[in-house]
């Protein structure tokens, strides 16, 4: 979340790219970034855990099934510990996925529509069951956080994609690479001092 504290060498930072169109369709992505050093292998692990769960429901939408149907087996597929299936309450110590969720986009970022709750649905979140036709368009997303019981979370990730179905399932429309974290914005770092 946004505050006034300095980003430094080594935070996480998520981006959300959310509005942005082309002739009149919009877009709507998150993509998380390890800010000038090397992703810790704590880090890489929730990126690990975020881009798994995103994958997973990208992989679950598919023609000619319903909303309820993606959802059941998204959460199957997350159904082991630290899963996206097995909610953990706040504030237990754990995992905790957050923002994911399949949202309708087209003119604008979630457009009226179709919506597929994810962990959304742990609180209550429910749609009418409606079925996925061919050239429907969703923002996929998935986050996840890791919580050690202290004031703050140790650290988290949130990757979207946008994409649209096909007869062969769920085509994302993005090229840019996200299968690893990755470091940017690359800050000169001498024997200890920022420059």
């Amino acid at each position: 979340m946004p505050t006034d504290r300095r980003i430094r060498p080594g935070d996480l930072v998520c981006i959300d790219i959310n509005g942005v169109g082309f002739n009149g369709y919009r877009t709507c992505y998150y993509r998380t970034y390890c800010v000038g050093d090397k992703p810790t292998e704590f880090q890489k692990e929730i990126y690990r855990a975020a881009y798994d769960g995103v994958t997973a429901f990208a992989e679950c939408i598919k023609p000619g099934i319903t909303t309820d149907d993606v959802q059941r087996e998204w959460l199957k597929l997350g159904d082991f510990p630290g899963g996206w299936g097995r909610w953990t309450k706040w504030p237990e110590v754990g995992r905790h996925y957050f923002g994911s969720v399949c949202h309708s986009i087209g003119l604008r970022s979630g457009d009226p529509g179709l919506t597929i709750p994810g962990t959304a649905a742990a609180h209550g979140y429910k749609n009418p069951a409606v079925e996925l036709q061919k050239n429907m368009a969703f923002a996929v997303e998935c986050g996840c956080f890791t919580w050690l019981g202290d004031r703050w979370a140790k650290d988290g990730a949130k990757i979207e994609n946008v994409g649209v179905i096909t007869d062969g399932g769920f085509e994302i429309l993005y090229r840019a690479p996200f299968k690893e974290l990755m470091a940017c914005g690359l800050l000169a770092v001498l024997k200890g001092q920022e420059r």
